[in-house]
């Protein structure tokens, strides 16, 4: 069986000790991603940013880069940060995933273009929807579109891809020798209605180059204006905006549930965020996604829990970093704090 794992996005905590016994993130990585899959008809493909990244105890960014992460998230940023030149980045990175990860057969490693390029941008920015920045939406189907024209390039033809990122703690062993690469199903982490979380996919060559090529369609979930809705009685479901009483928005924001009127419930905008470009592709090409009984989560560098404004801003006001650019997205695309530190 020919096999091929499309690794994408930033390292983060690739190289980190984790905090419950200090091993290594990626020796999880290789146990459950790499090993299962070890043989001679596997090829590994990466594409790597060379910004912010875990190495010997600092995180790190490249000189004139961005430090980011989303509504006041400290655990998206390391205690100590440490700026590099990209040359020195990108060796650090290289020697560490030639060391670590065998049978590579692509390696990319670069920062990612200006969002602003793309075609799509003004649409994300100017349409009103909410779910994800344009910024965030446009680098990571990037790499992921990196990943997709190396594999076209190269001529080979697979019987199953896995499209995978870096920062993953997983839980079970994905061994593609046991998917069902039939034309009708798509692996992912999971679902909610309409929205399929994106951490990972594995299918047969031809469905995952429908989802690897997203980059070229980033928008196109503006014509399918979509909430989630989350409420203690009718559960969690998405909602088309086509099928709510116009009302609806309205009735919500005094925590009425727009499907049984209990309180306490929650209706958001989610039709830009990239769980649902992928949830309506495969509704669009008629590919059912199912679960592959491997539980994953990502790691990051500090507790989920830990979303302190204030050790944000003790992260960011450390001498080295006087004069780097910051940049907080929130919830709404359109809008984001930036600051010279």
């Amino acid at each position: 069986m020919k096999k091929a794992i499309a690794i994408h996005g930033n390292l983060r905590t690739f190289l980190m000790p984790t905090r419950e016994n200090g091993a290594p993130l990626y020796e999880n990585f290789i146990q459950t991603i790499i090993s299962p899959n070890l043989d001679s008809d596997l090829d590994v493909y990466i594409s790597t940013d060379v910004n912010d990244f875990y190495y010997n105890g600092y995180q790190y960014y490249t000189e004139g880069s961005t430090i980011e992460c989303t509504n006041s998230n400290s655990f998206r940023l390391y205690d100590r940060i440490k700026i590099v030149t990209a040359n020195e980045a990108r060796n650090i990175i290289e020697n560490e995933l030639r060391r670590i990860i065998p049978n590579i057969k692509y390696l990319k490693i670069e920062a990612s273009p200006d969002p602003k390029l793309h075609p799509s941008y003004d649409k994300l920015i100017k349409c009103g929807r909410k779910g994800i920045s344009a910024e965030g939406s446009i680098n990571q189907n990037y790499k992921i579109w990196n990943l997709h024209n190396a594999i076209k390039e190269s001529g080979e033809k697979y019987d199953a891809i896995l499209r995978i990122r870096f920062d993953l703690m997983n839980s079970g062993s994905f061994n593609l020798s046991n998917i069902n690469c039939n034309e009708n199903f798509i692996y992912v982490p999971g679902t909610k209605g309409i929205l399929c979380y994106d951490w990972y996919m594995a299918g047969n060559q031809r469905n995952m180059e429908i989802f690897m090529s997203l980059y070229d369609r980033i928008g196109y979930t503006t014509e399918y204006p979509t909430w989630l809705l989350s409420c203690g009685r009718c559960g969690v479901r998405t909602m088309e905006e086509k099928e709510m009483d116009p009302n609806s928005i309205k009735q919500v924001s005094n925590g009425n549930c727009v499907m049984c009127n209990s309180t306490g419930s929650y209706l958001e905008d989610v039709t830009i965020s990239n769980e649902h470009h992928v949830g309506r592709q495969a509704i669009l090409s008629g590919i059912s996604p199912v679960y592959p009984n491997v539980f994953t989560y990502v790691y990051r560098y500090d507790e989920v829990s830990n979303d302190s404004s204030k050790k944000l801003e003790d992260i960011l006001s450390a001498e080295n970093l006087r004069g780097c650019k910051f940049v907080n997205y929130g919830v709404d695309p359109s809008i984001k704090g930036e600051r010279i530190l």
